[in-house]
């Protein structure tokens, strides 16, 4: 019972908005998922990994060796990925997820731009989206879970920024 509580209150930080990603699909892409402006891509959360190269050798590795390196972000050119240990984190207590829709690109993009230059700590993802990628996003609400969750676009707006905050308390995000 400790153990299953231990691991739902931890998380992998590069999980995909996409429900058809591999764990092995998003480390040979290097994936950053929505928390990458937080986080960091894919490679910095594998603890190890275990791989068949060209030749048939099967070889392990980890973090800051060549395999590794040739692996995380090589999109299976290099070497396949047969397993993975993964570097799980703490789940943050308070998440608040954020769309602001602008009825300007300019808008949206200065919105963004301040935002990076601010970047406060609760800060986990920052993604700016014109209108044919909100339109895109409208298209795969039906299926595509996560989406589900974001607001309509309204139809006057020409550009949303999406942020998300991470920190131990609600108090912390308020600030």
């Amino acid at each position: 019972e400790q153990a299953f509580k231990s691991a739902a209150e931890q998380f992998w930080p590069p999980d995909p908005s996409e429900l058809t990603a591999s764990l092995g699909g998003i480390v040979s892409a290097n994936g950053r998922g929505p928390g990458a402006f937080k986080y960091g891509s894919a490679a910095a959360h594998v603890e190890s990994l275990r791989l068949l190269t060209a030749d048939g050798n099967v070889c392990k590795g980890g973090p800051g060796e060549a395999l590794c390196e040739a692996a995380c972000g090589g999109e299976g050119m290099f070497v396949a990925i047969t397993a993975l240990t993964l570097r799980l984190r703490p789940k943050p207590a308070a998440m608040w997820g954020i769309c602001f829709f602008f009825n300007s690109e300019n808008a949206g993009a200065s919105f963004v731009d301040k935002a990076k230059a601010l970047a406060p700590s609760a800060l986990a993802a920052l993604d700016f989206l014109d209108r044919a990628a909100m339109d895109m996003v409208g298209g795969l609400k039906a299926v595509a879970a996560k989406l589900r969750e974001l607001p309509d676009t309204p139809p006057e707006a020409e550009a949303a920024a999406y942020i998300e905050l991470h920190a131990a308390t609600e108090d912390e995000l308020e600030e």
